[in-house]
């Protein structure tokens, strides 16, 4: 198995032990420093669900798409897949875009 993806939420139960209701999509595109806490399959889409505790106390998720190119789980511009490759309570500066229609587009994670 892989160590990485044991870390990721599986089940409705781990779901429900876990707060991730505490966190939420950023309103606005920017930036921040953080802790990554948890990571979580979304229930029906080829996503995965990161859950960052921000240095200014916001608490962030961050959506990463399956691709067919590139690297899987990742954000758009950075080659890290973070099913695979990433543990929970990392630290990152990562950047992302809220569009018109309020969808966040993650771009970038750097490993600090």
């Amino acid at each position: 198995m892989n160590k990485f993806r044991d870390e990721i939420i599986r089940t409705v139960a781990d779901r429900e032990n876990t707060p991730l209701g505490q966190y939420y999509y950023p309103a606005e595109t920017g930036s921040f420093t953080g802790i990554l806490r948890y990571r979580c399959w979304h229930k029906n889409k080829p996503m995965l669900l990161c859950y960052f505790d921000s240095d200014d106390g916001n608490r962030y998720i961050l959506p990463a798409w399956w691709q067919s190119w590139g690297a899987s789980y990742s954000p758009k511009e950075s080659l890290i897949n973070f099913a695979d490759e990433v543990s929970n309570n990392t630290r990152w500066e990562c950047s992302f875009r809220v569009n018109e229609k309020g969808y966040v587009n993650w771009r970038t994670a750097i490993s600090s």
